[in-house]
């Protein structure tokens, strides 16, 4: 079982929010605190070091972990290419910037996170003898919620769709509760999951 010192967390937080009007999601309140703070914190036990894949409001996300308490910085690194080219050129980043055997990848609208998330990954890697675990619920698999060997794996290219490339590498489904909310990408389910949208230009800085 890959321990702390063995894992690095990512987090996905350069998206374009198209469908929320161009929100940066990370931005989001939720119980008074931004989801960007919300998924540091719920990683940041489970891992030895953490990187933020980002695009915009980059000297905000600098500051998450001095904001989120927490005891060690948070490493920010914007994509190669600019224009928000995509999940896959997130994880091209942070795979190439990641310096532990193993990276557990969220993506920062992960709203309700299983508290035994990585435990649940790192379960379906060993016991499947893969390169890649993928969160999987009663919808389907999230492919950027997930653990990459990357001891097994050459990064991604920054370009193409996630859900090729890992269906290419070759992936097995970790298993997760009806609970979790790994993704958030309308009004109504901002609505439903009680979060507010940020004050001042709205995160599209």
């Amino acid at each position: 079982m890959p321990r702390p010192e063995q894992l690095t967390g990512g987090v996905l937080a350069g998206g374009q929010g198209r469908r929320l009007g161009g929100v940066d999601k990370g931005w989001l309140r939720l119980h008074g605190r931004p989801l960007i703070e919300h998924v540091v914190t719920s990683l940041a036990p489970k891992v030895c070091a953490l990187s933020i894949s980002a695009n915009r409001n980059l000297a905000a996300y600098r500051r998450v972990g001095e904001l989120s308490g927490l005891q060690r910085p948070v490493e920010v690194h914007p994509d190669a290419r600019e224009g928000y080219p995509g999940p896959m050129a997130g994880l091209h980043t942070l795979m190439t910037r990641c310096r532990t055997r193993y990276l557990v990848v969220i993506p920062v609208d992960a709203v309700v996170l299983p508290p035994d998330l990585v435990e649940r990954l790192t379960d379906a890697l060993i016991v499947g003898s893969a390169g890649i675990a993928v969160a999987t619920t009663s919808t389907g698999p999230h492919y950027t919620t997930c653990l990459l060997d990357c001891r097994r794996l050459e990064p991604p290219p920054p370009h193409g769709r996630v859900r090729d490339w890992m269906s290419g590498a070759g992936f097995v489904k970790a298993s997760m509760p009806a609970s979790a909310v790994l993704s958030v990408n309308t009004e109504r389910e901002l609505a439903l999951l009680g979060l507010e949208m940020p004050g001042g230009d709205g995160g599209k800085a």
